[in-house]
């Protein structure tokens, strides 16, 4: 084995716990008790190597944000391959982004934290590309199953009316607020993930259905649907 490959792989490992561990002390103490030097202890690092892979705290949880928008990315495509109505793989997205705030309750936060412009300057050119691709990415599928929505008849708002752009940015809106309301919390006696929240999924819903999006949750009972794609969910969460 070459001694380059394993020093990348030792490397690789070494930025992967840094993630995670900055993501769990964010969690823990918020932005402002992020300390670097508690970080570099927790992981049992010298703080120059945190310097190593990356040049700032502001870069660091940027490095997050893409590290939680790659594994959305990764849920989100799923959705496109799921057999059903369009209106069923939206409302996979929504299962998809609960099933992600009960593993990472802070996603959202740390992906809306880093787009300021305080944090957003102190990043690298690299790292910002990193985020806007990985972003996109997950928007992407987001624009697919709306045109699949509008050619179905799914939708009846037109694109002149309701753009594809406004419905991901209420969207967007919605499970940012829902998340911050902690609706993916843990359960405190077995800490296991609640999976998803029913309360998360009855708001995502009647977005839905405000949308006039067919059918609505009126008129078809999703129950099986929700049983099938959280357990396509659970399968993909075993492939991370």
């Amino acid at each position: 084995m070459p001694i380059i490959d394993r020093k990348r792989r030792q490397f690789l490992a070494r930025q992967q716990m840094i993630l995670e561990e900055t993501e769990t002390l964010y969690g823990d103490k918020g932005y402002l008790g992020l300390n670097l030097d508690e970080l570099a202890d927790r992981i049992s690092y010298s703080k120059a190597t945190l310097y190593n892979h990356y040049g700032s705290k502001e870069e660091l949880l940027c490095a997050v944000a893409v590290k939680l928008l790659e594994e959305r990315a990764f849920f989100l495509s799923h959705a496109l391959v799921f057999e059903g109505t369009s209106r069923e793989r939206m409302l996979f997205v929504g299962m998809a982004d609960a099933f992600l705030i009960s593993f990472h309750p802070h996603c959202f936060e740390i992906i809306q934290l880093v787009t300021l412009p305080s944090f957003w300057e102190r990043s690298s050119p690299g790292m910002q590309d990193r985020f806007r691709m990985t972003l996109e990415n997950g928007q992407s599928t987001l624009h697919e199953i709306i045109r699949l929505a509008r050619r179905t008849g799914d939708i009846e708002m037109s694109e002149r009316r309701l753009p594809a752009n406004e419905i991901i940015t209420g969207l967007t809106a919605l499970v940012t607020g829902l998340s911050f309301t902690s609706l993916g919390r843990a359960d405190e006696e077995t800490a296991a993930p609640i999976i998803p929240s029913e309360s998360f999924l009855l708001h995502y819903e009647a977005y839905l259905d405000g949308l006039g999006w067919h059918e609505l949750s009126l008129e078809k009972d999703y129950a099986p649907f929700k049983r099938q794609a959280l357990a396509t969910l659970k399968e993909a969460a075993d492939l991370i």
